[in-house]
């Protein structure tokens, strides 16, 4: 969990410093390009890099590195394709203002003056990076909200509101946990209340608040197919812990730890499954 926690901090610091980055190398780019301000320019374009390489690298390990919520479900989620698409278009337009502030460094070295014509588009591009890093923040935020995982097109007919709620009323009402009881799992007592709000913030997007999971093959049914819940409390443990090959489960026991993972076990069984 802690390392699941640092990466994150790392990824959203590097957004953070590398926008500003970005931002003070388009402010100079504007100015008279004299000897010390093309220095400046050079100091927010190295450190634009660094930090870019930094968040990429933060992203790609919270993505695929297991500790999040694994490939697959990335993967499945077309937000996230998209932001995938505008970071590698981030990338080549970044090629221009690259190569030509690595040609203006190596006149410098040699003494001659560069030619800085180019500084209004180089610019104009910084800016319009600057734009798509936004649209990513909003795509990402719009992650965390769980939109964008594949689902069931709704009837093009009907209002999708409407829709929802008919579907929603059909399924089978959930008991409610007015009072959390005494529960155990794998012979420990656990916290129902705090399962729950493990499984709100980390396994209800998939599987939905109901248990049901989501249409297709994100995210396990447990209401309506009752083998889910039929293994003993180890192998659930361990099924978290280091998720399930060949599906869309990832293991949670970077993010979760094991107090963690044996509170949101006992909430499934209490809230889907049978009392014990």
């Amino acid at each position: 969990m802690i390392w699941s926690l640092m990466l994150s901090v790392i990824h959203l610091l590097c957004l953070a410093t590398g926008f500003y980055a970005m931002g003070m190398r388009a402010y100079l780019l504007g100015l008279p390009m004299s000897k010390e301000n093309m220095s400046r320019v050079f100091a927010a374009d190295n450190l634009a890099g660094l930090i870019a390489i930094a968040w990429y690298g933060s992203g790609l390990l919270r993505a695929f590195g297991g500790f999040e919520k694994g490939a697959s479900y990335y993967l499945s989620n077309e937000l996230f394709l998209g932001k995938i698409a505008l970071l590698v278009l981030i990338l080549i337009i970044e090629c221009v203002p690259m190569l030509t502030l690595i040609q203006w460094r190596r006149l410098r070295k040699k003494g001659e003056v560069p030619d800085t014509k180019k500084a209004p588009l180089l610019q104009l591009l910084t800016r319009i990076e600057l734009g798509l890093i936004m649209v990513i923040v909003v795509l990402a935020t719009l992650m965390a909200r769980g939109i964008g995982v594949h689902s069931a097109p709704p009837n093009p007919r009907q209002d999708p509101h409407k829709a929802m709620l008919k579907q929603h009323k059909k399924r089978p009402k959930v008991r409610p946990a007015k009072k959390w009881p005494a529960f155990k799992i794998d012979g420990k007592p656990v916290a129902l209340d705090k399962g729950k709000r493990v499984y709100t913030t980390n396994c209800m997007v998939c599987h939905q608040e109901d248990g049901r999971g989501m249409e297709g093959s994100i995210g396990a049914d447990f209401v309506g197919d009752k083998s889910r819940l039929a293994k003993t409390d180890k192998q659930l443990l361990r099924s978290i812990s280091d998720g399930v090959k060949g599906t869309s489960m990832v293991g949670w026991k970077h993010k979760l730890d094991a107090p963690q993972r044996r509170d949101v076990l006992g909430y499934i069984r209490y809230t889907f499954g049978k009392r014990k």
